[in-house]
């Protein structure tokens, strides 16, 4: 049966349940199926005799139809031939056609015929005008699309691509609400909605998105129509893009209309792409045009232009040559309250370079232009501003300086830090922008807001460095903390009716993490302490109550800032001398310890704005000493107390590094910070039983010295313009308490657990646990 017809009553029936039989399934390969009976039809629509799934080379159907049946085709795809009949076709599942010229093609519907699809429509081919729906005449009837039309069409010359194609329309209307979708090879070009012609009130409405892409040296059309008679019209209340190599091009034009029909571009309707209409476009949403679509050798013309809504710009620059959209019409007119916006292209370089120049001839009228009340000039640019001057029949655009670097930053929301950044960087630009650091200031002149700005600026700054600085001091204190517990120990706090719990000698092992968290204050970035170590001493009693020590201590942490992609790596190294003796009575002693510690650091900033990560590595110092006087008080045979005055120095010095890995790399200065404590508190002994108590602590702290950390820095590529950012001021109160177990399990071992919690000011605080393993020897 190959190349014949099937005669549908003769040679087979559609079996109950929408399925074919085998041998006719068969005999449909390569067959040409027509059908010609009203009752077939009727079995073909009404439930249970349908197809669910035709497999063939072709399909036609005459008459009316409803093609409710996914249907998956190669060679070639599906015909409607309505001839004298009027057409109600309504394709409701899906298409898939693959080699063919189309997917559905409709021919010859007859007056108040009406034709929708609500499904998807797939095609994949490489033939020659490949169609989604092809439409060959209309007249006084309706073409719908609320459904999904993709096209992909492979390489194929001096050939196009179309989404849906209607050949003649007279008094018709195609309407899309759906999605349109063309794709196409070299030497294609691609189309959403093509129309040869629009005759009488003839209307193509999209509210839907019509997206065409094709290839470098193609084109590639949303919407285009040959031609028409000036009462058809084109309403756009959607979105249509076109676009080159998936790029806005002059080449790919959102409309393409040589007749003169009126567009309408509603307050919802968006237009990506140069436009070509010999008509009148009436614009109350957005026109973008691409910034090499010109009035000199492209077709970026409109007849009659009314907007009211937005007339985007687009504009691109490395500084020294300049290349921006320019619209010719005959007649242009922009109402009071309409826009022009120039849209930076983000590959602009330079654009500072652009203040004093003036885009020429943006808008050119040969007839008339005229301006109606107020014209509104918007950009995407934060620094950089444009004025608009009416040149006779013209529109020329003055690139003037827009805001500072410094008042951007401010405007939005930069903290201290970002506007000592911001000054820095504003000083650099005044003064010449190195050639290293082009890609950021280039960047910087591109971004469309203060809060962008104010973003990129604060990225540039070393606020890592005074965090980790504040980090080590945290660091410090909870290894004094743990020490000081060890030491608490071995005074009367003991078990055994307030005999020393431990031998002569002890060695102990303790484990321990921290989780800090600093607040943002005063306009500095917190940031994120997680502190993980161990320690080991040893300790031993050299003479009557008197007790001398020592301990390593490792502790790994990151430091992270809030707000900012800036981080650091700590490997803390940290030798401790502790002991103590006796003074006035055996209860009343002096507890010390002397460490001193060496912090490496491995420090990122990572710069969004150029996709940069600045890196370094250095190795700071800490000095510490820690005196307290406390005495015993037994209050009771389980209870025992031990209040205590206190004096604690840290001096943190901090060396000079350099940034390596970015344009907007810091040089910063060497720094230092102290601070002098002294304070009060106590520690509680409960004994449980022989072999257990509990251990509580308390104590406030009171800095003489309140001495914030200040870090002066320039840009490596730029190191005269010096800034200085400052750490966060907790204030000069400090408080902290803690609890834990003892366990006592032989005479030699025992272990103890706690808990700890220390607070500066009221934006710090941290937590911390560690377990301590002893034994004595």
């Amino acid at each position: 049966m190959f190349g014949s017809q099937a005669d549908y009553k003769s040679r087979f029936r559609i079996l109950k349940g929408g399925k074919i039989s085998l041998v006719v399934s068969t005999l449909l390969m390569g067959t040409s199926f027509v059908v010609t009976d009203a009752k077939a039809i009727s079995a073909i629509n009404t439930n249970p005799y349908h197809i669910s799934s035709v497999d063939t080379y072709s399909l036609s159907l005459d008459s009316t139809v409803d093609l409710a049946s996914d249907i998956i085709n190669s060679g070639l795809g599906i015909t409607i031939n309505a001839n004298t009949y009027v057409l109600n076709a309504n394709i409701n599942h899906n298409m898939t056609i693959t080699d063919a010229d189309f997917a559905l093609r409709i021919n010859n519907p007859y007056i108040g015929s009406s034709i929708s699809n609500s499904s998807t429509i797939s095609i994949t081919s490489a033939n020659d005008n490949v169609k989604g729906i092809a439409n060959d005449y209309m007249s006084y009837s309706s073409l719908t699309n609320s459904g999904t039309i993709t096209i992909n069409a492979g390489d194929n010359i001096d050939s196009n691509a179309f989404g849906i194609h209607s050949s003649y329309m007279y008094n018709a209307s195609l309407t899309n609400s759906g999605t349109i979708t063309v794709n196409a090879g070299n030497g294609r070009h691609a189309y959403g909605i093509y129309s040869s012609d629009m005759v009488s009130t003839t209307s193509i409405t999209n509210s839907g998105t019509i997206n065409v892409n094709s290839v470098s040296g193609e084109y590639a059309i949303g919407i285009s129509i040959n031609a028409s008679d000036s009462t058809a019209s084109i309403t756009n209340s959607g979105t249509i893009t076109a676009m080159i190599d998936n790029v806005a091009d002059k080449n790919a034009w959102s409309v393409y209309s040589k007749g003169s029909d009126t567009l309408s571009n509603t307050s919802t309707g968006v237009l990506n792409g140069n436009i070509y209409h010999a008509g009148t476009v009436n614009n109350a949403g957005t026109i973008s045009l691409p910034y090499n679509a010109s009035n000199i050798g492209t077709y970026t013309y409109i007849s009659t232009f009314v907007n009211s809504g937005t007339l985007k710009i687009g504009l691109l620059t490395d500084g020294a040559t300049t290349t921006h959209s320019q619209l010719q019409t005959d007649t242009a007119t922009f109402n009071s309250g309409s826009t022009l916006n120039v849209n930076v292209l983000s590959a602009s370089t330079n654009v500072d370079l652009l203040i004093g120049n003036t885009l020429n001839d943006v808008v050119t009228a040969s007839t008339s232009l005229t301006l109606n009340g107020t014209l509104n000039i918007t950009d995407n640019s934060a620094l950089v501003n444009f004025e608009y001057v009416q040149d006779g029949n013209t529109i020329d655009l003055n690139v003037v300086e827009g805001t500072s670097i410094l008042d951007s930053t401010i405007a939005g929301g930069g903290n201290a830090q970002a506007q000592a950044a911001g000054t820095a960087l504003q000083a650099i630009e005044d003064g010449g922008v190195p050639s290293s650091m082009t890609s950021f200031f280039s960047a910087l002149n591109g971004l469309s807001t203060d809060a962008q700005v104010a973003q990129a600026v604060a990225s540039t700054t070393p606020t890592n460095t005074a965090s980790t600085a504040g980090a080590a001091t945290q660091i410090a204190n909870g290894i004094q903390g743990i020490v000081e517990q060890r030491q608490g120990l071995n005074m009367g706090g003991g078990m055994n009716s307030g005999e020393d719990l431990f031998a002569e000698k002890t060695f102990w092992f303790k484990p321990y993490g921290s989780w800090g968290n600093q607040d943002s204050k005063n306009g500095v970035s917190g940031f994120d302490l997680d502190a993980y170590g161990a320690g080991l001493g040893f300790d031993g009693e050299y003479a009557k109550d008197a007790r001398l020590g020592f301990a390593l201590f490792y502790t790994d942490a990151r430091v992270k800032v809030d707000s900012s992609a800036q981080r650091s790596d700590l490997d803390v190294y940290t030798a401790l001398l502790y002991g103590m003796f006796p003074v006035i009575d055996n209860q009343t002693k002096i507890m010390y310890q002397a460490g001193y510690s060496w912090q490496k650091t491995d420090s990122s900033r990572y710069i969004a704005l150029t996709s940069e990560t600045a890196k370094s590595d250095y190795t700071a110092k800490m000095a510490s000493l820690n005196v307290k006087l406390v005495r015993d008080y037994k209050i009771s045979h389980d209870l025992t107390l031990q209040p205590l005055v206190e004096a604690s120095y840290h001096n943190f010095k901090n060396p000079s590094y350099n940034e390596t890995g970015a344009s907007t790399a810091l040089n910063v200065d060497s720094f230092d910070g102290e601070e002098f404590i002294v304070g009060i508190g106590g520690i509680a002994h409960y004994k449980i039983d022989d072999t257990s108590k509990l251990v509580a602590n308390l104590n406030i702290g009171y800095d003489l010295m309140d001495d914030n950390i200040a870090v002066t820095s320039a840009f490596s590529a730029s190191p005269t313009y010096k800034f200085t950012t400052s750490g966060i001021d907790n204030g000069r109160w400090s408080y902290g308490a803690g609890v834990g177990y003892e366990k006592q399990f032989t005479k030699e071992t025992s272990a103890t657990f706690m808990y700890n919690y220390e607070a500066q000011g009221s934006t710090y605080d941290t937590h911390s646990v560690s377990a301590r393993i002893q034994y004595k020897f």
